[in-house]
């Protein structure tokens, strides 16, 4: 038996697995997430691979969002994907319950590697003003580089003294 692929029957399997997605539970919240999730990460000109990783999520993770595969995700992973895409941390959410994702404010990355972000995110007010005290000590005893009042030498006025 010969068994022909054509762009037709792909249509029928993309068919096929969103219906069966949707009977198993998923509702259609997820797949506006995904949408939109992809659609933001190809406005910032991310691939996958370059987005799971600045949101600190796995490259499976973010496939499965993506492609609304799965249903429940731990609040750090949302946090992580919302982050990487510029959104506020709870922009998953609102686009779940209906948000326009255009709307949502663009939160732009401070260059912050995604682990500790997550970590901040997760610490206590008490350990949030311990770490300001600890870093306002490290600032104040850092030593910046001395600038040379004249950096180019060709420019710096020549002394000679002849004794």
């Amino acid at each position: 038996m010969r068994v022909s692929f054509s762009f037709r029957n792909s249509l029928t399997w993309n068919a096929i697995a969103k219906n069966f997605w949707k009977a198993q539970g998923m509702d259609e919240s997820w797949e506006r997430v995904a949408e939109a999730v992809r659609n933001r990460r190809h406005s910032l000109g991310l691939t996958q691979v370059e987005a799971a990783a600045a949101g600190g999520v796995s490259e499976p993770t973010w496939y499965l969002v993506e492609h609304a595969r799965q249903d429940r995700y731990k609040p750090r992973t949302l946090r992580g994907i919302a982050r990487a895409l510029e959104w506020p941390d709870d922009a998953i959410e609102r686009i779940r319950r209906g948000e326009d994702p255009e709307s949502l404010p663009h939160v732009p990355s401070l260059g912050i590697p995604a682990g500790l972000s997550q970590k901040l995110s997760e610490a206590t007010p008490e350990e949030l003003i311990k770490l300001e005290a600890y870093l306002d000590g490290l600032f104040a005893n850092r030593r910046l580089p001395q600038q040379r009042p004249f950096p180019n030498t060709r420019n710096a006025p020549r002394h000679t003294s002849r004794e």
